[in-house]
């Protein structure tokens, strides 16, 4: 009788079949890929061995037997180093998986098969030091005492089979998780691994002694072919991930996120991580309610419109209504450094095959940049509105005043009336001249700012120049002028307005001096800046108004001006990465002080 039926063969036999079916279904059904082949590859190890092993314990002949043993050992030999590589490509570690070295790791099992298969007929017995026919088992079965070879080809073995648990466990803890999927894909590889490992090491080593007889390894295969099998059909096996669609999940710029029906967060990007949640928050995002998150980063007074809004539109998709919802949000981080952050988020359904809704899918975009860019381009046009508006009051009160004192001086007779009324022109006609070259200066320098490259610039080249071009207005008003400035150059990077920035504080500084005061002028290194100080002996500022006084239309005193040149001042400091600040000058005056990065050669 040459062949034995039991109960183990017949189950053996069960375990084969599953090991063909899970061998030729991703096969012929599945998208070819390095993960797919190298599954297949492995699966197809296991189904050699489950194969030959079967047919093994069917058999009572000895030599027969041994025969099987050498079929098994081909899948078993590769086993381990095509298992290492389908975990690397798991992983995404393509860097390892194109290195042709990897082909180095066939050599040591090629070496133990070439053992194997030479042991009886060349005599070395290094890998099996004796086998024996047992005929009082279950089933025959083979009494084998192992040699040296045989324990270096199972340490090898172990040692590939750590190295990839090493990999799944390291991706599972450190880079998945956003990604609940593909944890849950990591845990059942894990899982499966463990089992035959677990079988093997109680067969090797004997560890139970009535079932010395059975290799548990092939047996607990059934537990890793049930979980694949599992894997493959409901969480998107060698489907989803780690192919394209997971490559674009994660790499896509935009945030991504995975609700379910009752509206919870089931799975997200890394992008979508770092845009909604701190880090601190990561153990805490999976399973929460999205709206109620929405309501808690929302800024008070549109947070329940809003979250309205959203419920609304969800529901619309839910009911058909809909095919998708798309609104804008408003997001505080207090703890941020930017702690007000808008996105745009686009609502897609999620359906299975057969159009059954299971959730919905989110694209979120950040758009704080693109909202800043609109809201400074509306305070740009509010000012610039409200600049025509000054400028249009200013000059119709400035030419009606002009009408009426030509209309004076047209009527009278009086010579001295007639200088009185054309002096008074003159002064009106200087102020209108004043306002209108203010505003265009407002103007000039915000295009100066904007659309001129910056390059070096010596301060102290520029604050002598200007002084020398304001020398008639320091005369004429018996205005002193007290300059102290570095021997070597104030170098700064800016760009041309810097010319009228410091113009623009000297005038400021002759106009409310009085005659015969002093004003004085400091230019120092404070590093990393270069420091100028500008002092006048007029009435000075008021606290209350130190800050203020840089805001658009804010004048004061009796030469009260449009109250555009502060502001310009302040903005094109800002511009070079500046600061200005203002204090009391002693006995009194205020002083203008200015501080610009030293430009680097």
């Amino acid at each position: 009788m040459v062949f034995f039926i039991s109960i183990y063969s017949l189950l053996m036999l069960t375990i084969t079949f599953l090991a063909l079916f899970l061998l030729l279904y991703p096969l012929i059904l599945r998208p070819k890929s390095k993960v797919s082949i190298y599954f297949t590859l492995t699966i197809t190890c296991s189904f050699i061995w489950c194969a030959a092993y079967t047919l093994q314990i069917s058999v009572t002949d000895l030599s027969l037997q041994i025969f099987l043993v050498f079929i098994q050992y081909i899948g078993i030999m590769a086993l381990s180093p095509f298992l290492l590589l389908f975990i690397l490509a798991f992983t995404n570690r393509d860097e390892v998986t194109t290195n042709p070295l990897l082909v180095l790791l066939f050599f040591p099992p090629l070496i133990h098969f070439l053992l194997l298969i030479t042991n009886f007929s060349f005599g070395h017995y290094l890998f099996y030091q004796s086998v024996e026919l047992i005929t009082t088992t279950p089933f025959y079965s083979l009494d084998i005492s192992y040699g040296l070879a045989f324990y270096s080809h199972t340490l090898y073995s172990y040692l590939m089979v750590i190295l990839g648990a090493y990999f799944l466990a390291r991706t599972y803890i450190f880079e998945s998780k956003s990604n609940l999927l593909y944890r849950k894909q990591l845990s059942i590889f894990l899982i499966s691994i463990i089992f035959p490992i677990s079988g093997n090491i109680i067969r090797v080593f004997k560890l139970i002694e009535p079932i010395t007889f059975l290799d548990l390894t092939p047996i607990f295969f059934v537990i890793c072919y049930i979980l694949f099998t599992y894997a493959l059909f409901e969480i998107g096996f060698l489907d989803i991930v780690p192919i394209a669609r997971q490559r674009v999940f994660e790499e896509i710029s935009d945030g991504l996120i995975v609700i379910d029906q009752n509206y919870r967060l089931v799975d997200l990007n890394n992008v979508a991580l770092k845009l909604l949640f701190s880090a601190t928050d990561t153990a805490k995002v999976y399973r929460r309610n999205i709206l109620d998150f929405f309501k808690e980063q929302s800024s008070q007074e549109t947070n329940n419109k809003k979250i309205d809004e959203i419920q609304m539109g969800l529901d619309k998709i839910v009911s058909g209504e809909s095919s998708s919802f798309s609104t804008e949000l408003e997001f505080l981080f207090p703890q941020r450094k930017i702690q007000q952050i808008f996105y745009n988020l686009l609502v897609t359904p999620l359906k299975q095959k057969g159009d059954k809704f299971i959730g919905f899918v989110g694209i979120l975009s950040d758009i704080t940049d693109r909202k800043e860019a609109e809201r400074s381009l509306q305070e740009k046009s509010n000012l610039q509105e409200l600049i025509l508006k000054l400028l249009s009051h200013d000059l119709r009160n400035h030419l009606n005043v002009l009408k009426g004192y030509s209309e004076l001086a047209t009527d009278t007779s009086e010579i001295e009336e007639l200088k009185e009324y054309l002096k008074a022109i003159d002064i009106k006609s200087d102020a209108t001249i004043h306002l209108i070259e203010e505003v265009t200066s407002y103007l000039e320098v915000g295009n100066m700012l904007r659309s001129q490259q910056f390059e070096k610039y010596d301060l102290k080249e520029i604050v002598n120049r200007i002084i020398k071009q304001l020398k008639p207005e320091f005369d004429t008003t018996n205005i002193q002028i007290d300059v102290k400035v570095p021997s070597s150059p104030a170098n700064i990077l800016a760009n041309f307005a810097i010319n009228s920035l410091i113009l623009n504080l000297l005038m400021n500084a002759i106009k409310f001096s009085p005659s015969n005061g002093v004003v004085s002028i400091l230019l120092e290194e404070k590093p990393p800046n270069w420091c100028l100080r500008i002092s006048d002996q007029g009435p000075g500022i008021p606290d209350s108004l130190k800050e203020k006084v840089f805001e658009p239309f804010t004048s004061f005193g009796e030469k009260r001006g449009t109250g555009l040149g502060l502001t310009i001042v302040k903005e094109s400091i800002q511009y070079f990465l500046g600061k200005i600040s203002i204090e009391d000058s002693k006995p009194t005056g205020a002083t203008f002080i200015i501080e610009i990065p030293k430009f680097i050669d």
